[in-house]
């Protein structure tokens, strides 16, 4: 997004829509997820499945908190991160 993106470029998001699943022929490889808070929950369980290999695709994660201390899962990420 640094590296690609300027003022005006167009960008096409959805907001939370109640379900939460990866459909391979309806998303990309590789999905950008944007979380703030405890929305963080549904790409955990998302992380997890990709790190067990019941899911294909690449997540870049963008998660926002009002102090580290408040960013919830940090222990796990690291820890899913580390095993690819």
């Amino acid at each position: 997004i640094l590296d690609n993106w300027v003022k005006g470029t167009k960008v096409s998001v959805s907001a939370p829509q109640g379900t939460f699943t990866y459909e391979r022929l309806r998303d990309a490889k590789t999905v950008i997820g944007v979380a703030g808070g405890s929305g963080i929950t549904p790409f955990r369980a998302l992380a997890k499945s990709i790190a067990n290999g019941d899911e294909d695709f690449n997540l870049i994660l963008l998660y926002g908190s009002r102090t580290q201390a408040d960013a919830l899962f940090q222990e796990e990420f690291k820890e899913i991160a580390g095993k690819q």
